[in-house]
């Protein structure tokens, strides 16, 4: 990820690219306790909670970024939150973050006439493990 922003050698992209023809890119980071990076919420969490209870067990940690999926009929009400604290069981782990939600989130399955209705939204964690930075000396002009 070092060089010009703009060079006539690699005239589209410039030589931070990082690009795959006729072939595969796996990206491998460190292995973690827990694969899941998604989940749902396991009880509803209503408009300046500073927490939300997550329906089923997670490795997630404080500094990581999840994102909570919007549930009512608004879809850009999605909320992004950084993680302070893990608490709760192992099963029901609640995070908590600093900043207060801007709106509800359902946590709920409803059962109407014998039918049952998963109204929970989902919680998916946004950090990932691998990193590609670009050189310190250039990368801020390029």
């Amino acid at each position: 990820m070092h060089g010009a922003k703009y060079d006539p050698t690699v005239p589209i992209y410039g030589q931070k690219v990082i690009g795959v023809r006729n072939g595969v890119l796996e990206m491998h980071g460190k292995k973690r306790a827990n694969d899941r990076v998604w989940t749902e919420l396991g009880a509803t969490a209503t408009k300046a909670d500073t927490e939300i209870t997550l329906a089923e067990a997670v490795d997630w940690a404080v500094g990581e970024t999840i994102v909570i999926a919007s549930s009512d009929f608004e879809g850009r009400n999605a909320e992004k939150r950084t993680i302070t604290e893990v608490a709760g069981t192992t099963d029901a782990p609640i995070l908590k973050f600093a900043t207060a939600l801007k709106y509800t989130h359902y946590g709920v399955i409803e059962t109407h006439e014998g039918t049952s209705f998963n109204l929970r939204a989902e919680v998916g964690l946004l950090t990932r493990n691998i990193k590609y930075r670009g050189d310190p000396q250039t990368s801020a002009t390029n």
